[in-house]
C-alpha cells in the first residue's frame, strides 16, 4: 500500500471516531469549524471534552437562570391571565383546572 492510501484510510478512521465522540446534547451545535458551541451562552469551546466543564461553570448557571426567569414573565405577563403549565409553577393554570372540572 503506498503512504497516499495508509494515510487516506487513517483519516477516514480518525474522523469516524471524531463524529463518534460528538456531544449529545439539545444544548449544544456545532459551527463551521466543527466546533462544540454552547446554544445557551453562545460560547464556542475548542473541544468536545470542555463541555462538562463548561456546564458547571458559573456563567452557564446564570445564563440558564435568565432564560428561565424571561420564560415565566413572557407566560405570566401583568394584566393576562396564565393559560399555560410551567414546570415551576406549583399551580395548574386556568385552562387546565377548567378542563378538570368539565370532565
Amino acid at each position: 500500500m503506498d503512504a497516499a492510501r495508509k494515510k487516506a484510510i487513517f483519516r477516514a478512521k480518525l474522523n469516524a471516531q471524531k463524529k463518534e465522540k460528538r456531544i449529545n446534547s439539545p444544548l449544544v451545535r456545532y459551527n463551521e469549524f466543527d466546533q462544540p458551541v454552547c446554544r445557551v451562552c453562545d460560547v464556542v469551546l475548542k473541544s468536545d471534552s470542555q463541555w462538562d466543564a463548561h456546564q458547571a461553570s458559573r456563567k452557564h448557571h446564570e445564563a440558564i437562570k435568565s432564560i428561565k426567569a424571561s420564560a415565566v414573565k413572557r407566560i405570566k405577563a401583568p394584566g393576562r391571565p396564565c393559560y399555560y403549565f410551567h414546570p415551576n409553577m406549583n399551580h395548574l393554570s386556568q385552562r387546565a383546572r377548567a378542563e378538570q372540572e368539565a370532565t
